[in-house]
């Protein structure tokens, strides 16, 4: 399959899983963000290797607390705030380029902080996105603790997560979605 085809079909893919209430489906976005940006040669940058698009990742600010201030078994999410679109009125914005965007804090648990791409690995190999793996250090395991004891909006604290991180990544890649359509003509 042409890489281009594949990068339109799995951009649709989380668009589509962005809109669930399944929690397995919206557990598929996982495997798909990994495919379209963390893998060693990952599907954004094949194809952006043409179009050399400068990628912006506009999120909403979140002011993640101290991580050594929160007792055992609390924790804080960013959750809906990640999307500007989705994050209470007042909140401000950032533009992250890709690096700063998957290092950007999502989840505080007791002394951790966990990154997005953290989260995201998280739910691919722990939770089951990829394949249902255990914890493999302390920091995974206070996730993991936090994620199987409370639910946000139905689903787990990190496969809620995931609906935001679809939004804004869906929104990030439009203009390379566009520029792939066109020279597809799709």
């Amino acid at each position: 399959m042409d890489h281009r085809v594949l990068f339109l079909r799995t951009l649709q893919d989380i668009e589509e899983r962005s809109k669930s209430l399944d929690p397995y489906v919206i557990l598929g976005v996982s495997a798909l963000v990994r495919k379209l940006f963390l893998e060693k040669h990952s599907l954004v940058d094949s194809v952006n290797q043409h179009y050399r698009q400068k990628l912006k990742f506009r999120v909403g600010a979140g002011l993640a607390p101290d991580a050594n201030s929160f007792p055992p078994g609390s924790f804080w999410s960013q959750q809906d705030s990640l999307d500007p679109e989705t994050s209470p009125p007042g909140i401000p914005t950032l533009e992250l380029g890709r690096k700063e965007f998957f290092q950007h804090v999502v989840v505080v648990t007791s002394g951790h902080a966990h990154t997005l791409k953290e989260v995201i690995r998280y739910v691919a190999h722990v939770s089951g996105g990829v394949h249902l793996g255990t914890p493999e250090n302390i920091k995974e395991q206070a996730l993991h603790s936090i994620d199987q004891l409370f639910l946000v909006g139905g689903h787990s604290m990190a496969i809620r997560q995931l609906l935001a991180v679809s939004r804004v990544i869906v929104k990030t890649l439009e203009p390379l979605k566009l520029a792939v359509a066109s020279d597809l003509k799709i």
